[in-house]
Formats: C-alpha cells, structure tokens, sequence
C-alpha cells in the first residue's frame, strides 16, 4: 500500500463528485493488478539457484569347532557341603577268604536311601562341563584328494570332575559330571561292572562302568560288599557283583552276566526310585511308596515276616502299623529306616547292640524303635559295619553298638547298647558325618575334617597308632579343606576344596584310586582323575584317517582320505578314564575354486574372491565409489545377486548406480506474499536398488535389498516391521529397518508377528513379538522389540541361515547343527527344556552324525534337511505334518526322519501351517500333512496324507524350490513358472479359480515374459522374484503385505510389482520457516502443497524427506520468491491498463474542472 500512497499523492486533488468514482475505479485496478501477478507467476521464468549435486555414501556389509558328544545331557549336580546335610556314601565289609561264607569281621558301607539328587542326565557340552577349552580340528576343510595333515587338539584341562562318590567293600563308585558311573577297585565278583582285564581299563583307576543297551547312564550308584546297585537313566534299577545270596535281584545269565549291570526284578506294576546297598542284601523304594527288601536274611536284615535265610525276590518291609519308611540305611547285617512318624527304625543282626533297641537280643525280625536319649529325635542316621551313627534334633553326634575300634568316638573301649554323644573337640560341633567299618568320619563347624576308631591301614588320615577313641584333625594337602568324606572298609576319601576327590589308608587293591595303588598311604592323596584324552581312531564318513599319533604337545595328527566333495561326519573315538562318547566335528570335502569377480562398472575397485565349491561369496564390506552416483548393488543382469546362494561357477557381479541426484523439483519459483498457492513437488528419480531375496510371512513381509538392508511391509501390530514409528498401522510400502549400525543382511525371514534376520556377521537378529521368547533374547520384561538385537547364541557359534515360525524360530549353524528357540509347546524346540517356551536358543537333539544344510519353521512344526538328502521333522503332529508316525502322540519332541520313499533324496523342504512340502533330487513335488482345501496337490488315497506323497504336476514338468504356505502352496518350476495350489481365497493362488480350492498344481497368470528365481508363500498370500529385478506379490492385502496399492481392495489375484525401489517420501515442506499446508501425494508420484504467507522477498524451501523408510533429509536446492502486491506489475499486464485508464480518467476530471473555473472567473469579470 506504500507504493499506493506514492501514485495517489502525485494526482491533483479531484473534485467532491469525483472522489467516490475514482476510488471505485482504483479498487477495481488493485484486484486486477492482484490476479494479473498471479497469472504471470505460472509463465515466468525459474530463478530458483541449485547446488552442486551431493554423492550420497553407503557403506556395505573360521575358527575351531565345538564338536557334539554322543548321548551327553549336562545337568549333573555337582555335591556340597551342606551343615544339616549327613554324608551319603556306601561304606564297605572287610573281605573274607572266602566271599561266599561272610564272616563276622567283615563291615559293609553306610548309605540312606530318600530324597536324592543324583539324576542320570548326560552332558552335551563339549568342553565336557569344567575345563577351560574345547575340542577342535583344523583345517576343517581340504581338497577330494585327502592328504591333509589334520590337527586334533584336546581340551587344555581335564574337564570331568566327580560329584558324588559311594565307597563300597573295597571297591569305588563315583557319578562324574559327564553323567557316567565310574568305579575302581576290587572286583573279584565283577563288583565294578566292567572289564578290568586291558591295560587301558586297570582295576585300580577310574574307569567307565559302561551301561546296557538303550540306557544313556547310571545314577544313584551305592556299593555293598561285594556288589552294587544303580538307577538307570531309563528309570530300572540295574546291579551287579557278587551274587550268592542273591542280592541281585535277578537271575544272571550267559546273556546277562553277574559281572555286568542287569535289571532287578520289581514286583508287577513296581519300579525302583532309590536303592541301598548292604552287606549281603539290598533295599529299595518303590514307586508305590513301600521300601523293598532282598538278599540275605539269616538276621532278620529284610524287615520281612519270614523265616527263609534269602529271598531272590523284592519284597515289601514290614513296617509298624500306620508308618510309612521315608529314608533307609543298610549296615553289614542289619538296616535301618526313618518312618513317617519321625522316629528311626531298626532291624536285623544285634550282637554288637548295633540295634540302638533296649534288648539284648541277637536280632530283631522286625523294624523296632531306636531308643534316644529323652527329649531328642533323630535327624540324619548312618549304619556302619556293626555300629550306627546319628544327628540329634539337639545338634549333637549320638553313636551306638560296637566300639572295639573306638568307632563310637567316646572315651572308652566298651560297646554301648544306648545312643551316647561322640565327644566333639572343644568348642567344635559337627555339622556332617559318615559311618564306616570300624572308623568314622566327621565335617566339624570350623570346617576341618575328623576322624576317629580303627586306624590300623592309615585310614584316620593321621598320625595317631593302630586306634583313637578321640576325633582328631585329618590332615589335608597344603592350602585344601575337605568338603564332604566317605568311609569305606579301612579306607577314607574325600572332596578338596579344588573340586578333587582324595583318598587315603589301605589300598592293596587299587580302592584308593591312585597312582600310588597298591600301597597303603595314611596321607590324603589326588585320586587318578580325570586321564588325559587318548584317541584310538579317526573316522571321515566311513573311511579312517591315517598316521593318527599323538604329539608332544598333547595335540594329535591325522592324515585325511579321499572322499567326494560335500559335508563329512568326522568320528573320533577317544578314551578318557574309559572309553567316551564319540566326537564328532563336520569336515568338509571341497572341489574346485571358482573366482567371484566384482566389476564396478567405473566405481573404484574390489577385489576379486576365491570361493570354494558350494561355499557362499561374501557381499564385500565396504560399496565402491562413483563421483556423481549412488551403488545400487551387485547384479547379474538385471537381477541382484543373491549372497546366500551357493557358488557353483564362476561368477561375475556387476555393480549397478544411479546418479547421485537427490533435489527435488518444484513447479514454481514465486508467488504473492499472501500464499494459498498450490506448489507440486517432484521427488528425485528411484534408485535402482532391488530384492535380492524376500520372505511372505503371517501379515507382514520382508525382504533383502542389493544394498544389504533389510525392508519390510504389511502388518506392525507387534513392532514386526522393525522400526520407530509412532504407530502400529500398517505399512503398505517398503521401508528399511533400522538395523546396528555396520551390518549387512543376506537372509530374512518372517513369522507370525516377529521377524528374524541373518546378519553379515553371522549373527541371527531379531525383532517383534517376543510374548513366547521368540526373539531369542532378554528385552527387558517387554513382549515385543522394534528394534532388531543379537539374539543370545553361544558364544563362538556362526550361522548360515533362519527361519521364522509360528512362535518359535530356528537357525542352521556353520558347523551344521541346528538352534532353537521360543514356544515349545507340542515340542516344537526338538529339545529336551522344560516349560511351554525357551527364549535361550539351544541346540536340537539329534544324532551327532546328522549334518543339516537347510531348515524351515512352520507353524507349529519344523523341517530340515541334512547333508544326505533326508527330511527331519519334529513338533506338532496333529494333522500328519511330520510325514511319520508318532504313535499315540500328536506330537514329537524328538527329530526324526519323514518316511520318504526309499532312495529319495531331497534338495529343499519347507514347513508351512499344517502341511509340509519338499523337492527331490529328480525335481518331483513330495506333500504330507493336512490335505483340506488341496493344499497337497495330490489323492491321498494311494499314499496317505501323514506320508510323504508325490504331488499331481504336469507331465514332464520339473520343480527347484517350493514354499508351504497357511493353506496353499507355490513352487517354481526348472523353466522359472509359478505353480500354485490349495484354498484360493483372497486369491493367493494368482490364478483363475474363481476363489475355489485347487487339488493340482497349476500355472499362475504372472506377468508375460516374466520369469521367476524364487517364491514364498505366506499365511494368505504369495511373492515372487522376477528376473526382470522386481519382486511381484498377490492374494489378501489387508493389513498392506502385498506392498503396493490394490485399488482400493483388499486382496488381488493378478501378480503385480511390489512398490520398490520407493521415491522420496516429503514428511514436511516449509517456506523459509514457514510450514506449507495441504501435503498431499499424487498417483504419478509427484506431491502437491500449499504456500503459507510469508512477507515479501526469495526464501529458501526445505522440503524433509524420507526414502524406503530411511532417516528423513532435507532439501535445501529450491528458491521462491515472495511477491508484494502493491508492487507494480511488469509491462504488458493487465493491470497495467486498468490503472493507466483510471489514471486518465482522472487526470481528465481535474483538467475539466480548472477549465470550468476559469471560464467562471472570465464571465464574472
């Protein structure tokens, strides 16, 4: 208006009557002038200036084996000292001339039989469970020709350690954190259960008692005079040794020798949970709660109503009437039992008053009250030769019975009928203790450990003459305390402090388990153990190794066979203390190299690679440079190449680019200084980045780019998509996940509501849903992550590629063992864990020959292929879907091969909702599982739908991949067609079956001259990479999985391009500071806004903006020019016209008016 006020103030005042048609007539110019400027601002020329354009960088994306140990379960519990805790330990008789006539001088071990945590579990854990290393082989690859020189190195300590230990009639039993049963010693009955006759398995060093047939280990072991008792891992209780009267339990034969461990007969309906071992006869509780005798019984020692001297068969103990055994010891002839009356029981052979009864009665029949002092009841028991020991609720050690030896630890010589207090050290109490043939054993509470009676072989640990009646200190090795102690028949042993077990007094028959066997040592001594590892034979596949020898650095050589190219089971078969589980490491036979060459396409160089047969090209870690464009990837043609695949050729990849153009366009360069003008946008031109592999899952999708990162599109409701958004909504269009920064991606996959994703690093990433553990790591008490994080593998363990499932997830190892994790319900971990979900992923049982080279998660079931061609499958079996039986189960914790026909080998297999499908090596179609809607693609009358049947494809028709879906599948064919078939609802079939079911496989309509390298079928819809570079997509599109528009349905059946690569998103345009309205996308990709006021003058446009997801950039290359509108238009403007007329007009007016004065003035003169 300032400029207004000068054009006015140059006009000569007009007339009155003028005036008010002058205004009207100067309004009317100033609208003129407004829309005229308007008007000229579409056709003037740009003087918006651009920068130079900016290169926008990118950066790109071996060692010893774990081997797998036979039929190993970790999980022993390792023993402590424990203050209100008795010792549990057999303790032994003295050996008669002749073992079948027992003589009154013999004393058998003590042990209890109730609650018990020694488990038979094996360990899995290579480095065997305390050592500081593991095994490895190295090389772990070498060429056909063999003659590789192969270096096997043991762990670098001894790794077994034991963690109980039972000291029987001189002979040892011991549990060793590997889950075996050891045993050394005297074993002229065949007490230790094994062979003893080899150099490489002496009776006087621990050895392997090895188990039968079908059973993994023995636990609970307990020693009596001259046999021993042990549950074994399929819950039987086994024994061996000495068998004359019939202690065993059972009939020994040619075929189930006395010397080896042979089932006990239970009564019918009846199996064995605890055992203990007497002189001459056994006890053991059943599983109905009643304490079972055999054996010996010339004193009663059985409990039973019955006069007969022995009794081959378990039977029940006569308990007092309304009492129940909860605990039970057995001494030379003699036993004892806590009932549930909390009073303790005894019966059997009382000559020495080891009864604790008020009679002096020879024997009892039948169990009686040991009688304590008044006012305390008994807490721990323990039964000796032909005395007893017992806590007292008052904290005192009470002893009874025979004290020639001075066993009862009291200041005399006498044997006593009544329980009196063992005489402590001043101002010690005892905390722990154990009964053995004629001397005794104590933890005291300032941790010492003492020993008092029969000292005659050293077996007191002290020096202190042929016997004390007073406990004394043993004295232990330099710098270790003793833990717990076990009294044998005048022998001691027990745990140091450092975890080992040592062992002192007679010893001339190698009970003392040292290198010293033979020789009676009164001081504490290591027992022999563990051996260090010697191997006596290398297998790869079925062919040996040759010049196996031992080095001197404790490493072992071997030399490789020839084999053909491919994955090998390598076979170790070692002793260590016995003879071990075999190792077994994957070696791998390799053919020729190939040379991936990478070809910049005028970008700086990258060096070649030299890839072995059937190993994969690694994505180079830093992209080439292009001054002036953006690496799109690496490409074969026009498709990007996939770093997953193996190499079988040479290969040449190609880098492609794209200009580095990053301004956007706008439409006009200026415009009033009131806005309201519409602005269009147009973004830079697309990238030429493309999928190189993608993965359809429940309703969300994702997919690798040639870039190396990860996008995903459809459904976020659980943070599935992998990025911060202010929403769950879904995406229909992909965008990058915001992955670590540093990592590339060669594989994808997903689930039902997560995702998983292989990283450059070998690593398994993992992000959504996390309410069953599905994402293999802690994430902080919250049920679902949007950002990917390292799912917590074992440390050193490398990966090759995963799978996303239902819940649950799976990964396939470098070293060709499979990892689990998540919902574990109907066993769909394939592992051995307790509860409905583990979110710790852990390894999958299987043999440890089986080598797998691909997996796939279904919904609730799992398959995976290993390196000869067979199917495993494990989990949910309601439908058939493991392709085997799994009798009166629906289900299989256990992995197990499909029943394939014989002589097929497959080449992939995938796991889909309920189904299962696989290809052969001959490129048929097999499919189990559920058949509703044909999503088998076959009659399953001649092969049933629970085993693996060939599908009905088209004659002469071969297949490469195929992918189970929800309820249909898709397989590609050698000629790269799509065939689908099963429920076609929302069209996920990509063909005309008017949304029938389709029984046989058929050709979908994809696009013409559009051929396909891989296919993926999700929960309802399907994808497809083409050759041509884009990913193609159909069926249900509800929650925006299909990842481009559907015109406005929520399903398409026609197979059409995924919107990839994306152009650039605007999140916000602002005009200098000022922020445009109406933001809004045109369907030609371009953007409309409108301007905001802003005073007059050029202002820069920052246009925010996003791509693929990607952090948002602005663009500052766009200028616009606010205009005044009191500026004087430009010449040739309308408005121009208007105001020169009116500028006349009244310039005319005012001349007029002076004419008519002066002609007034004239007349009146």
């Amino acid at each position: 208006m300032l400029n207004m006020r000068r054009h006015l103030n140059a006009l000569t005042k007009p007339a009155a009557t003028v005036m008010p048609l002058l205004a009207i007539i100067l309004s009317c110019s100033f609208l003129a002038g407004t829309f005229a400027t308007a008007e000229t601002a579409t056709s003037e020329p740009s003087v918006s200036s651009a920068p130079a354009p900016t290169t926008l960088g990118g950066t790109g994306g071996g060692g010893r084996q774990t081997p797998r140990v036979d039929k190993q379960n970790s999980g022993i519990p390792t023993s402590t000292a424990a203050p209100s805790t008795a010792l549990e330990s057999p303790l032994p008789a003295s050996s008669p001339l002749n073992p079948a006539q027992p003589t009154p001088s013999i004393t058998v071990k003590q042990n209890k039989v109730g609650k018990d945590t020694d488990i038979c579990h094996k360990t899995t854990d290579s480095s065997l469970t305390r050592g500081s290393g593991s095994w490895s082989i190295n090389p772990n690859s070498g060429p056909t020709a063999g003659n590789t020189a192969v270096t096997i190195t043991p762990p670098s300590t001894g790794d077994i350690s034991f963690t109980r230990v039972f000291a029987g009639y001189y002979h040892s039993l011991a549990s060793g954190s590997d889950g075996n049963l050891y045993s050394w010693g005297y074993n002229n009955e065949g007490q230790l259960g094994r062979e003893t006759n080899s150099t490489t398995m002496p009776a006087d060093k621990p050895r392997i008692v090895t188990p039968p047939n079908g059973v993994d280990c023995l636990a609970q072991a307990t020693g009596g005079y001259s046999h021993s008792l042990a549950i074994g891992s399929d819950g039987n209780l086994y024994s061996w040794g000495y068998n004359y009267y019939n202690q065993l339990g059972r009939n020994p034969s040619t075929s189930n020798p006395h010397n080896r461990p042979g089932i006990v007969t239970p009564p019918n309906g009846i199996h064995f949970t605890q055992a203990i071992a007497g002189g001459y006869h056994s006890l053991a509780f059943g599983s109905d709660g009643n304490l079972y005798s055999w054996g010996y019984n010339k004193y009663g020692q059985l409990g039973r109503n019955t006069t007969d001297s022995q009794d081959i068969r378990p039977g029940i103990v006569t308990p007092p009437k309304g009492i129940t055994f909860t605990q039970a010891f057995a001494g030379l002839e003699y036993s004892m039992a806590f009932g549930s009356d909390g009073n303790l029981y005894s019966w059997g052979r009382n000559n020495k008053y080891q009864l604790g009864h008020n009679t002096s009665d020879s024997q009892d029949i039948k169990p009686g009250i040991v009688t304590p002092p008044r006012g305390i009841t008994f807490t721990q028991a323990f039964a000796g030769f032909e005395y007893s020991m017992a806590f007292g609720s008052d904290g005192n050690l009470y002893s009874w019975g025979d004290n020639s030896d001075g066993q009862l630890g009291r200041n005399n010589g006498s044997q006593d009928i009544k329980p009196g207090i063992v005489t402590p050290p001043q101002g010690v109490s005892f905390t722990q203790a154990i009964a053995g043939d004629a001397h005794s054993l104590a933890i005291g509470s300032d941790g010492n450990l003492y020993s008092w009676g029969d000292n005659s072989d050293g077996q007191l640990g002290r020096n202190s003459g042929s016997q004390n009646f007073i406990p004394g200190i043993v004295t232990p090795p330099r710098g270790i305390t003793f833990t717990q102690a076990f009294a044998g028949f005048e022998y001691s042993m027990a745990f140091g402090s450092d975890g080992n077990l040592y062992s002192w007094g007679y010893d001339t028959l190698g009970q003392l388990g040292r290198e010293t066997s033979g020789a009676t040592n009164e001081s504490p001594g290591k027992v022999a153990f563990p051996d260090k590892p010697i191997i006596t034979s290398i297998k790869f596949d079925q062919s040996p190794g040759t010049n196996l020898k031992a080095n001197t650095d404790g490493t072992w050589s071997v030399t490789t066979p020839a084999h053909e190219k491919g994955l090998v089971d390598v076979t170790i078969s070692w002793t260590m203390n016995g003879e071990q589980p075999d190792l077994h490491f994957v070696y791998r036979y390799t053919g020729p190299k190939y040379k991936v060459t990478f070809d910049s396409a005028g970008g700086s160089s990258i060096d070649a690679q030299s890839v072995i047969e059937g190993d994969q090209a690694k994505r180079p870690a830093i992209d080439p440079t292009k001054p002036g464009w953006l690496f799109d990837g690496w490409f074969i043609g026009n498709t990007a190449y996939d770093f997953s695949i193996p190499v079988t050729g040479k290969v040449t990849l190609t880098a492609h680019w794209s200009k580095a153009d990053t301004r956007w366009n706008i439409d006009k360069d200026n415009g009033p200084e009131s806005g309201g003008q519409t602005v269009t946008l147009t973004p830079p031109p697309a990238r030429g980045i493309r999928f190189n592999q993608a993965d359809a899952g429940d309703i969300h999708s994702g997919a690798i780019g040639s870039d190396g990162n990860i996008y995903t599109w459809g459904d976020n409701q659980k943070n599935q998509l992998g990025r911060t958004v202010t929403s769950s909504t879904p995406a229909d269009r992909p965008n990058k996940v915001e992955t670590p920064a540093g990592i590339t991606f060669t594989q994808v996959s997903a689930g039902y509501g997560f995702s998983v994703a292989l990283g450059s690093d070998g690593n398994i990433y993992t992000w959504g849903d996390n309410s069953r553990g599905q994402l293999g790591r802690n994430t902080a008490g919250n049920t679902k992550d949007s950002h990917p994080g390292k799912a917590d593998t074992p440390t050193g363990i490398t990966f090759t590629q995963t799978s996303a499932g239902g819940s649950h997830a799976v990964a396939l190892s470098s070293d060709g063992n499979i990892y689990t994790w998540g919902d574990n319900r109907a066993g769909r971990l394939g592992r051995n864990t307790t509860g409905t979900s583990d979110s710790k992923p852990g390894k999958l049982d299987t043999s440890t020959d089986v080598i797998f080279t691909r997996v796939s998660a279904g919904w609730g079931h799992t398959a995976a292929l290993d390196m000869q061609g067979n199917v495993y499958t494990w989990g949910d079996n309601t439908h058939g879907e493991l392709g085997r039986s799994t009798p009166g189960s629906t289900q299989d914790i256990r992995p197990g091969k499909a029943d394939t026909p014989a002589g097929t080998i497959f080449t992939q297999a995938s796991a889909g909702g309920s189904h299962s499908v696989a290809v052969s090596a001959d490129g048929s179609l097999y499919t189990w599982g559920n058949s509703d809607n044909g999503r088998l693609g076959r009659d399953t009358n001649s092969t049933p739908a629970d085993k693996p049947g060939k599908a009905d494809t088209p004659t002469g028709i071969t297949f490469t991949q195929a992918s189970a879906g929800g309820w249909h599948t898709v397989a590609l064919s050698s000629d790269g067609s799509l065939y689908t078939w099963g429920d076609n609802n929302y069209g996920r079939l990509g063909r005309d079956t008017s949304k029938t079911p389709a029984d046989k496989p058929g050709k979908a309509d994809t696009p013409a001259g559009i051929t396909f390298t891989q296919a993926s079928a999700g929960a309802w819809y399907c994808m497809a990479l083409g050759t041509d570079g884009n990913l193609y997509s159909w069926g249900d599109n509800t929650n925006g999985q299909l990842g481009r528009n559907t015109g406005g349905s929520t399903q398409d059946a026609s197979p059409a391009k995924v919107a990839f690569p994306g152009r650039g998103v605007p999140t916000q345009v602002q005009f200098d500071n000022a922020t445009a309205t109406g933001l809004t996308g045109n369907p030609d990709g371009t953007w409309k806004v409108t301007t905001p006021t802003h005073m007059p003058g050029t202002i820069t446009v920052n246009i925010d903006w996003t791509l693929n997801g990607a952090a948002p950039t602005r663009d500052t290359s766009n200028h616009y020019r606010y205009n005044s509108i009191s500026v004087l238009p430009l010449t040739g403007g309308t408005g121009l016209t208007l105001l020169l007329m009116a500028g006349l007009l009244a310039a005319t007016g005012a001349a007029a008016i002076r004419r008519h004065r002066l002609e007034t003035l004239t007349q009146q003169k």
